[in-house]
């Protein structure tokens, strides 16, 4: 026995249909393909009609799910409950007699609601009679038959032959769209091959531009070095020529400067007394306001103003006085001096001397052009550089 089913509507054409057969416990008992029992409808590539055999089944209910997926991969799908019966029972229909009543003999006619084989010993009229009316029965249902299958043999060859003409015609469209996808490829390959060909000569352009700026960058760090020991040379020699400069001043006139910077210091220290303690805060006090007022450009630590009065020499306060008078009067000039060595890479800190031996220590100011950090002289040259190695940056 045959079952036939309606697919669709699906996208594009059918690509593959299958058939799941499920017990009532919904365990599947069988999976089969019956896409070769599948026919277009006419006219159509989406819709059709499916028909295929009942599988071997055992006697009971089973739900038929069938599948159909098309070339998109879009799917659509249905069930239905089947009732599998391999040996019904048997009934008879439209059971009578003719003539009836009878005399001797008559002939019995009946309908069987299925298929079945029947035995009747060929023995008497009766057999005969039930033979011929068989005979009958059969040729007809077999006339009928044939002109169903032939038929249903129709539609579906007029299925076949629109599924063809459809199939031919989507044919003919994918030939023509991959004509004209190759004639694009025709236009965009050679296109495309010297673009690929600029790409590769820019590449290797690259590669000897890098290998070109790696020698400047080597060449560059080596100028760098130089140029680091150029300045360090030409810090030395300036350096020097100002310390030959300071010892070629003009004497007379610094001798004035002398005279009423000691006249001062005298007049000072007359009415500051000599005594330690409160004496000694009261200079210092002093000289900080005076060292503030006087260079406003200059930021003073408090050490600087112990240093300066440290100083016993009163030659080498004024020498002292006056270096940091320079160094507030010419900022330029003051940017070049010997830079201190042997100090944490932190930090950067000048000297600037005066009367020979003595050191004014020096960097940039916070808040003004310069901050002095220590004043020194040769005596206190280890001392004054162990206090600068330990300033923050």
């Amino acid at each position: 026995m045959a079952i036939s089913w309606r697919i669709g509507p699906l996208t594009t054409t059918i690509a593959a249909i299958e058939l799941v057969v499920r017990d009532p416990q919904s365990t599947e008992v069988a999976r089969l393909p019956v896409t070769n029992g599948f026919a277009y409808d006419s006219g159509s590539y989406t819709r059709g009609q499916v028909s295929f055999p009942v599988p071997d089944l055992a006697d009971g209910s089973y739900r038929f799910t069938l599948t159909a997926l098309d070339n998109f991969g879009n799917s659509t799908g249905s069930d239905t409950d089947v009732e599998i019966a391999t040996n019904p029972e048997t009934r008879f229909h439209d059971v009578f007699a003719y003539p009836n009543p009878f005399d001797a003999e008559t002939d019995v006619v009946f309908t069987l609601d299925h298929s079945l084989e029947v035995s009747i010993p060929p023995t008497g009229t009766f057999a005969i009679a039930l033979l011929v009316t068989y005979g009958a029965i059969l040729i007809t249902s077999l006339f009928f038959y044939n002109r169903a299958v032939t038929a249903r043999d129709n539609r579906l060859l007029q299925s076949a032959l629109s599924a063809r003409e459809a199939t031919a015609r989507r044919t003919e469209a994918i030939a023509q769209e991959l004509k004209e996808v190759r004639e694009r490829l025709g236009k965009v390959e050679p296109t495309e091959q010297v673009q690929a060909e600029e790409i590769r000569e820019l590449q290797r352009e690259r590669q000897i531009l890098r290998g070109k700026l790696a020698d400047l960058a080597d060449r560059e760090a080596e100028l760098r070095r130089s140029a680091a020991r150029s300045i360090e040379l030409d810090q030395e020699r300036l350096a020097l020529e100002e310390l030959l400069e300071e010892a070629s001043e003009d004497l007379t006139s610094k001798e004035e400067e002398i005279q009423d910077l000691q006249a001062r210091l005298k007049t000072a220290a007359k009415n500051a007394g000599d005594t330690r303690g409160g004496g000694r805060t009261r200079a210092l006090e002093q000289l900080s306001r005076r060292m503030r007022t006087l260079y406003k450009t200059v930021e003073f630590d408090d050490r600087v103003i112990h240093d300066l009065l440290a100083l016993r020499d009163e030659t080498m306060k004024l020498k002292a006085e006056e270096a940091i008078k320079r160094l507030a009067d010419g900022s330029d000039a003051a940017a070049i001096r010997r830079k201190v060595g042997g100090l944490p890479p932190h930090l950067s800190i000048f000297e600037l001397g005066f009367a020979g031996k003595g050191r004014v220590y020096y960097t940039r100011g916070r808040q003004r052009s310069f901050r002095v950090l220590s004043v020194g002289a040769k005596n206190t040259q280890n001392a004054d550089l162990e206090y600068l190695s330990r300033l923050p940056a």
